[in-house]
C-alpha cells in the first residue's frame, strides 16, 4: 500500500512537471513575439508528451496492480531518461530561436539563404534579426537604380561574410560601405555599393556559380571573393555533387540530391538534420561521439558542413602532414574560375584571406575551437602562403588579412567564445582592411 501511494505521489509530481515545462515554452515563445511552433518547439512538446504520456499510463497501470513493474520501470526512467529529457527541453525552451538563417535546397548552388525572410537568430552568445530581401541576398532590399555612379563591389564567401554572429549593420559589407561613403568627398573618390553575397557553408564552387546568377543583376565593377580555411575540404565535397559539361564546365552542385540512395540511410540522414536543427543536448552528443567513432577521412557535406569535422582545419596545423595537393586542386580551379569570368567582362577580381581564431591568438575563440583543434596544437601559415603563391603566379590581386586580424588581437574578443565568427569588432578588423586595401587599390578607376 505504501509503494502505492508514494508512486502515485511521484508520478503526480511528474505530471505536474510536465505542465510547467509545457507552460515555460509557451511563456518563452510569447516573450520572443511568437507563439507559433516550428520544429524545435514540436520536438520540445514531444518530448513533454512522452514524459506525461509515461507518467500517466503508470498511474493506470496503478490502478490495475502492477505496482512493482511501475516502480522498476521509473526507477530507470528517473535514473537516466527523464533528466535528459528534461535538460534537452529546457535547452530548447531557452533557446527559443533559429541557430542561423533560414536555407533551402538549390538545384545549382546547392543551398541558399531564403529569400525575403526575417530571421530570429538566437545563441547564448549573439541574438539578432536577420533580413534577407529578394535576390536570397543578407539585407535590405537592393535599389539597383541608386547605385548608379558608385562603384559596385560584391563581396563573396561563406558565413563570414554573410555576417554569423552579427546584426545586419555590423556586418563588415555595411561597415566597408558607410565608412568609404562618409569620406568619399573629402578623398575625392566615387562612394561605393557594397552587397552582401555571402552564404552560410559555401565554398568557392559554389561563390563561381553565385557569382554567375548574380552578376547580370548587379554588374559588379569589382568582385571580392574571401577565402576561409575550412574552403579547402567542403570544396571537395561539394565537388562530389557537381555536374559538368561535356566542354568541362561546371553546371551545378545539386543539393536536392544531397542523400545516399539507401532508404534507410536516408531515414538516418533526416532524422539527424531534424536532431541538428531543433535540439540542442542530443546534437552536442552525437558530435562528440563523431569525434570518437569518425571512420571515413572522405570530406562529405555531412561532415564538412552539417556537424564538426576534425579534420577540417588540420591543414592549419603544423603538425599536419597529409598531401593536399588535390584539395587544393580544387580550390584553384575554382578560383581560376571566377578571375576568368570576371576578367572577360572586364571587372576587377579581388581574393581575401582571413584566419580562424586558433590562428589569432591563444585567446580568441578558446571554448569552440576544442571541437576542432586538439590542444596543444601548433598552428602553421603553411596553407596561407600556398594560397598567396598560387595568386601570384597567376596574377590574381591578393590580400592578406592575418596580420591585421594578430595586430588587432588583445583590446576584446575578435571572435565569439563557443561559435567561431567574428564579434563586431572582428568585421570592424576586416572592413578596415578592406578599405584600406581599396584606398591603394589601383587595379579599378575609383576617382570622380
Amino acid at each position: 500500500m505504501r509503494l502505492k501511494k508514494t508512486c502515485q505521489v511521484f508520478l503526480v509530481l511528474n505530471l505536474m512537471l510536465c505542465l510547467t515545462f509545457a507552460a515555460a515554452l509557451l511563456v518563452l515563445r510569447w516573450r520572443a513575439g511568437s507563439v507559433g511552433f516550428g520544429g524545435a518547439a514540436v520536438l520540445c512538446l514531444g518530448c513533454l508528451f512522452c514524459w506525461g504520456g509515461a507518467a500517466a499510463g503508470s498511474l493506470w497501470g496503478l490502478r490495475r496492480g502492477f505496482h512493482l513493474t511501475v516502480a522498476r520501470l521509473w526507477l530507470v526512467l528517473t535514473g537516466f531518461l527523464l533528466p535528459y529529457l528534461a535538460v534537452e527541453a529546457i535547452l530548447v525552451a531557452v533557446r527559443h530561436g533559429k541557430l542561423s538563417a533560414a536555407v533551402i535546397p538549390d538545384r545549382t548552388l546547392h543551398h541558399t539563404l531564403q529569400p525575403g525572410v526575417l530571421s530570429e537568430v538566437y545563441t547564448a552568445e549573439f541574438q539578432y534579426l536577420q533580413q534577407v530581401n529578394s535576390l536570397g541576398m543578407r539585407g535590405a532590399e537592393i535599389a539597383i537604380n541608386r547605385t548608379a555612379g558608385a562603384c559596385r563591389v560584391l563581396m563573396l564567401g561563406d558565413s563570414f561574410t554573410m555576417g554569423t554572429g552579427v546584426a545586419d549593420d555590423e556586418t563588415f559589407s555595411v561597415l566597408l560601405q558607410n565608412s568609404w561613403n562618409e569620406r568619399a568627398a573629402a578623398r575625392g573618390v566615387r562612394q561605393i555599393a557594397v552587397f552582401n553575397g555571402g552564404v552560410e557553408s559555401y565554398a568557392p564552387i559554389l561563390c563561381y556559380l553565385r557569382l554567375k546568377q548574380l552578376q547580370p543583376l548587379l554588374q559588379p565593377e569589382i568582385v571580392i571573393l574571401n577565402f576561409d580555411v575550412s574552403d579547402l575540404l567542403q570544396e571537395v565535397a561539394y565537388r562530389r555533387l557537381a555536374t559538368f559539361s561535356d566542354s568541362g564546365e561546371i553546371l551545378g552542385v545539386d543539393g536536392t540530391a544531397d542523400a545516399d540512395s539507401s532508404p534507410l540511410r536516408s531515414t538516418v540522414q533526416e532524422i539527424r538534420g531534424l536532431i541538428n536543427e531543433n535540439l540542442v543536448l542530443t546534437r552536442l552528443l552525437l558530435a562528440w561521439l563523431d569525434r570518437w567513432t569518425e571512420a571515413a577521412t572522405e570530406p562529405t557535406v555531412a561532415n564538412t558542413v552539417r556537424r564538426p569535422f576534425t579534420n577540417l582545419l588540420r591543414h592549419t596545423l603544423a603538425a599536419d602532414n597529409v598531401n593536399r595537393d588535390q584539395e587544393w586542386s580544387a580550390v584553384f580551379d575554382s578560383i581560376e574560375r571566377i578571375h576568368r569570368f570576371c576578367d572577360e567582362r572586364d571587372i576587377r577580381f579581388v581574393l581575401t584571406q582571413y584566419p580562424w581564431g586558433h590562428q589569432v591568438s591563444k585567446s580568441e575563440w578558446p571554448q569552440g575551437r576544442r571541437g576542432f583543434v586538439p590542444d596543444g596544437e601548433l598552428t602553421s601559415d603553411r596553407s596561407v602562403e600556398r594560397l598567396e603563391s598560387f595568386a601570384r603566379q597567376r596574377g590574381i590581386t591578393s590580400l592578406n588579412l592575418y596580420s591585421a586580424f594578430r595586430g588587432a588581437a588583445g583590446n576584446s574578443p575578435l571572435y565569439h567564445c563557443h561559435d567561431m565568427h567574428w564579434t563586431p569588432a572582428g568585421h570592424r578588423v576586416m572592413a578596415r582592411g578592406l578599405e584600406s586595401f581599396l584606398i591603394e587599390y589601383r587595379g579599378i578607376e575609383m576617382r570622380r
